[in-house]
């Protein structure tokens, strides 16, 4: 049963998940959204009391019972918020279920490269100096520039090398910011960093490459579709944790996605590039205003 952050005091923002296990040969098990219930703020006595009936109106909450064939596809996970939707999502996944769909892991490699650990001590005239792309630099569908600093071993270049970002790659937030999605080498900036053999990732972003034949043929295509608000309500509605959401690769790779023909495609890629205008029109407009 998933319950809303702040439940057990107003003090608290954790999320609470409660496990109940009996002694019966059950093949499934019953999920419970509590999330929606309204939140306990008060203290004492009295918010015990509150607590108490806020979890026995939970027969009044969404609810879902799960097989024990999907709980094993799912390596037994048993988090409600992985099994229980909202119904804007229930009529998403409907009109999905209408369209020619792939699921992500099939059409693109997706990687969660790690870096090796930076220099600790007093930097040295050998290490490797690399730029960090952050969760913060993936806005507005783009990659900026990245301004973070960090430094490796000398020993580590080649492992360096391995976590490098390359020109159409898609880059997705998979803990604490969930969903956040941009695509690399639109924009100036990063262009120019891209001649930089050391530009790493976060360990909070995946890597998305679209792999050659897939029926999505552009990358930019598939990053607007991922960075779309329906998408991006389904990775946060996957994602789990407790006081950080974390967004699993396993998840990530389940991700259903349509597959638009090529007339649509091209209307896609047509409207991103009238909004890509209209950004760079209204970054003008501003600098224009400051001078």
């Amino acid at each position: 049963t998933s319950l809303p952050p702040g439940i057990f005091g107003r003090a608290s923002g954790v999320q609470v998940d409660l496990l109940k296990i009996d002694q019966t040969d059950r093949p499934d098990a019953t999920f419970i959204d509590g999330r929606t219930m309204a939140r306990v703020s008060r203290s004492g006595r009295e918010q015990e009391d509150l607590v108490v009936k806020q979890l026995e109106s939970l027969d009044l909450a969404p609810s879902r019972t799960i097989g024990i064939e999907e709980l094993a596809a799912t390596n037994y996970n048993l988090l409600p918020t992985r099994y229980i939707v909202s119904d804007e999502l229930t009529r998403m996944d409907e009109a999905l279920s209408a369209r020619h769909t792939v699921r992500l892991g099939d059409v693109a490699q997706i990687l969660r490269p790690r870096a090796p650990q930076p220099v600790r001590g007093d930097p040295s005239d050998d290490d490797v100096i690399g730029l960090e792309i952050a969760v913060s630099d993936v806005v507005d569908g783009k990659v900026g520039g990245p301004s973070k600093e960090i430094r490796f071993p000398a020993k580590e270049r080649m492992s360096v090398g391995k976590v490098r970002v390359q020109h159409d790659d898609i880059l997705v937030s998979v803990k604490g910011n969930v969903g956040a999605v941009g695509i690399v080498g639109f924009g100036a900036m990063l262009d120019e960093l891209m001649d930089t053999p050391q530009i790493v990732v976060s360990q909070s972003l995946a890597i998305i490459r679209l792999q050659r034949g897939s029926p999505i043929r552009r990358p930019r295509v598939l990053a607007g579709i991922l960075s779309s608000p329906q998408m991006r309500a389904k990775l946060q509605a996957l994602a789990g944790g407790t006081t950080v959401p974390s967004l699993p690769i396993s998840a990530l790779q389940d991700l259903v996605i349509p597959v638009p023909d090529a007339d649509e495609a091209i209307d896609i890629e047509g409207r991103l590039e009238e909004l890509d205008a209209m950004q760079e029109d209204i970054e003008e407009r501003i600098r224009n205003r400051r001078i």
